[in-house]
C-alpha cells in the first residue's frame, strides 16, 4: 500500500463527531480544564489593524508555562515530558487515531482546543508523511483548522511530536483579503501564492489533491532551509484547512524564536514567544503589562525580528519559481 492509499484509509466520517464529544466529557469531568476553558470567556483582548492585516491581542495568563517553556536541549533533558501517556493527568483522556492520540489542551486559546500527540516519543519533525496526516485530520475535522509549530519556532515540547487543532474562524488571517498575494505558480489542481503584509511573510498552498499538495509543502520547507538553514529542521509554521473539497495551507517562514525583547529585563523585557497561531494573527500575551502598552509600530518591530527579510523571502519566492511545483 503506497502512502496515498495509507492516508485514503485514515478518512473518518466518524471522528469530528467523537472529538466534539470527548471535549464535552472532558469539560464535565475535569474542572481545572473546565474552569480554564470558562475563563476564555473572560480574556482580555483588543484588535490592532494595519491596511492588510489585523492582530487579535489576547491577554491569556494561562499560557505563561508554554510561552516561557525552556526549549534548550539540557533544559528538555531534565524535565519529564508532558506529552508521554505517563506524566499526563489521571484527568486527561484521548481518541486514537492512526499513530496519534487527541487530547483536550488543558491550556487552551481557543474555546475548542486539542493536541494531537504520536503515541511514541519521537521528536518534533515533519516529515512528507506527517505532512499527509495534517492534511488528512484537516479534512477529518473541517469545524478545525489544525497547525503545527517546529522544534525551533513554538513547540513547547520539541522532543515529542505533536499538532495541535482549534475551531475555525478565531484566527484574523483565515478572513482576511488576499491583498497583496503574488501568485507564484499555478495549474488545474495546484495553486501558490506569496504574501506579504506588515507583520509577516506567508506562503499560501491550495489543492484538491492530497499527493500534490504533500509534495509542494515538503519541498517549500526544503526551500526555507536553503534561504534561512537552521537545524534539526528549517524553521517555519504551519496552518492547515479543508473547505470546500479543498486544503488551504499557511507556511509562514521564520528567522528566529523569539524577539529580543524576550530577553531583557525589567520594564524592557516583553514576554512574545509566537508560534503558528501569533502568526495566524491571535497575539497571545500572558503578562498583563505587555497586553496593555504594545502598540502597532512595536509589534511590527517584534514581527520584523521573527519573520524572513525581504531579500529572504524574494529569495525564497524565487527558488519555488524555479523548482516548478506546479
Amino acid at each position: 500500500m503506497d502512502s496515498q492509499d495509507i492516508h485514503r484509509s485514515l478518512y473518518s466520517p466518524t471522528l469530528l463527531t467523537d472529538v466534539n464529544r470527548l471535549f464535552e466529557e472532558q469539560i464535565r469531568d475535569w474542572e481545572t480544564v473546565a474552569r480554564r476553558f470558562r475563563e476564555l470567556e473572560q480574556v482580555k483582548s483588543r484588535t490592532v489593524a494595519y491596511p492588510h492585516c489585523t492582530l487579535l491581542l489576547t491577554h491569556n495568563p494561562c499560557r505563561i508555562d508554554s510561552s516561557t517553556a525552556k526549549v534548550d536541549s539540557l533544559s528538555i533533558q531534565e524535565r519529564p515530558c508532558f506529552l508521554c501517556p505517563s506524566n499526563r493527568s489521571a484527568e486527561q483522556q484521548s481518541i486514537s487515531w492512526n499513530n496519534y492520540n487527541i487530547l483536550i489542551n488543558p491550556f487552551p486559546i481557543f474555546r475548542r482546543h486539542f493536541t494531537i500527540v504520536d503515541k511514541h516519543h519521537q521528536a518534533q519533525r515533519l516529515s512528507p508523511e506527517r505532512i499527509g496526516d495534517m492534511l488528512v485530520l484537516a479534512r477529518n475535522l473541517p469545524e478545525y483548522t489544525i497547525f503545527y509549530n517546529g522544534p525551533g519556532c513554538g513547540a513547547s515540547a520539541p522532543d515529542h511530536f505533536h499538532f495541535q487543532a482549534g475551531n475555525r474562524g478565531y484566527m484574523p488571517i483565515e478572513k482576511e483579503t488576499k491583498s497583496g498575494m503574488e501568485v507564484i505558480c499555478e495549474s488545474s489542481q495546484l495553486k501558490i501564492s506569496c504574501q506579504s503584509d506588515e507583520l509577516r511573510k506567508a506562503v499560501i498552498a491550495e489543492s484538491d489533491s492530497l499527493p500534490l499538495l504533500v509534495q509542494a509543502i515538503a519541498s517549500i520547507c526544503q526551500l526555507v532551509g536553503e534561504v534561512v538553514p537552521r537545524q534539526p529542521e528549517p524553521m517555519f509554521n504551519l496552518l492547515t484547512l479543508f473547505a470546500e473539497n479543498r486544503w488551504k495551507t499557511y507556511l509562514f517562514p521564520r528567522r528566529t524564536h523569539r524577539p529580543s525583547q524576550f530577553f531583557e529585563t525589567g520594564e524592557k523585557r516583553i514576554v512574545f514567544s509566537p508560534g503558528a497561531v501569533d502568526f495566524g494573527g491571535v497575539v497571545i500575551l500572558p503578562v498583563e503589562k505587555d497586553f496593555n502598552r504594545l502598540d502597532g509600530g512595536t509589534l511590527r518591530d517584534l514581527f520584523a525580528q521573527l519573520t524572513f527579510q525581504e531579500d529572504e523571502f524574494s529569495t525564497l519566492k524565487k527558488l519555488i519559481k524555479n523548482f516548478r511545483l506546479c
